[in-house]
């Protein structure tokens, strides 16, 4: 028989055979991003684990007031409330200019200013509503510093006017509707009724996640539990509403345009505030929300 003439194999490797052996080909079962994906789910499975009560955020020591009165000048705080501020300014200059331009007879000069301000007083307003959902939202689930604020172009948070504006809209009605009730006493009857079922609406649609469910029952529960926080809410909310009118309503005949400047920032750190106070209301209805679950498992 004639010797092979094969050329030894490099040392490490397995020749081939020269029998009909079979070599089994392995072949991918999935692509590359279905591999990808199911690593990145093995690995993030690994690091997840099941919330603890333990690690839940303690309530604040003072819970209406710890964080409240000073969260506009938090280092988070403080931009979003630079810009509202200068928003709500530039809108309340632009009115009082408008009045004194068509009470100095320059009445083209005003309507041509109407479109401008307008725009100015929409954008400034959808910022602002971003800001103070945001406030809510980020409060309610128990932050002290608030990071999602509103971002990108002003359309995106232009429809959150929805919820602020339109339970505004809805108090109104209520309040008007008092007011005719009540033979037309007083126009103070709209005013608190409004003041008082405004904030009751806004966190009910918040809680809802629309603006048809006004009227929700952990709301409503907090009413009766937590009735000495609203109080509180509405006590802090009225004196610094008050406080802010009453300072206007004085100073804007003698300083009509200092007065207007003035307010923007007053009034954009009062709403922050305001937020931050219905945020605390909305944090406590998730605890009783969260219990009413825990009772019917």
């Amino acid at each position: 028989m004639a010797e092979s003439k094969r050329k030894p194999a490099p040392q490490g490797i397995r020749p081939p055979a020269d029998d009909d052996d079979v070599y089994a080909i392995r072949v991918p079962v999935e692509s590359a991003q279905v591999n990808v994906d199911r690593k990145i789910e093995e690995i993030l499975a690994r690091h997840q684990r099941l919330p603890d009560p333990a690690d839940e955020m303690p309530p604040p020591p003072a819970t209406f007031l710890s964080g409240v009165l000073r969260f506009p000048w938090y280092l988070q705080s403080l931009t979003p409330w630079i810009f509202c501020s200068f928003g709500l300014a530039l809108s309340f200059l632009g009115v009082v200019l408008a009045f004194w331009l068509a009470d100095h007879g320059l009445t083209m000069a005003a309507y041509a200013m109407r479109f401008s301000i307008c725009w100015v007083i929409v954008f400034s307003l959808s910022y602002l509503s971003g800001c103070f959902l945001a406030i809510i939202e980020g409060t309610a689930g128990g932050y002290d510093e608030i990071t999602d604020w509103p971002k990108g172009d002003w359309r995106d948070y232009f429809f959150s006017l929805g919820y602020p504006v339109g339970m505004l809209v809805l108090a109104a009605l209520v309040g008007t509707a008092a007011y005719w009730l009540t033979f037309r006493q007083s126009y103070a009857v709209p005013v608190v009724v409004g003041f008082l079922v405004y904030p009751f609406f806004l966190l009910s649609a918040m809680e809802s996640g629309s603006v048809l469910g006004f009227i929700s029952r952990p709301i409503l529960r907090t009413c009766i539990d937590l009735w000495w926080g609203w109080i509180i809410v509405y006590t802090i909310t009225a004196a610094m509403f008050a406080g802010w009118l009453a300072w206007a309503l004085y100073f804007f005949p003698y300083e009509g345009f200092f007065t207007a400047g003035v307010s923007g920032p007053i009034l954009a750190a009062i709403l922050f505030i305001y937020a931050r106070l219905l945020g605390r209301l909305a944090w406590w209805a998730q605890k009783v929300a969260e219990e009413e679950n825990h009772e019917l498992l």
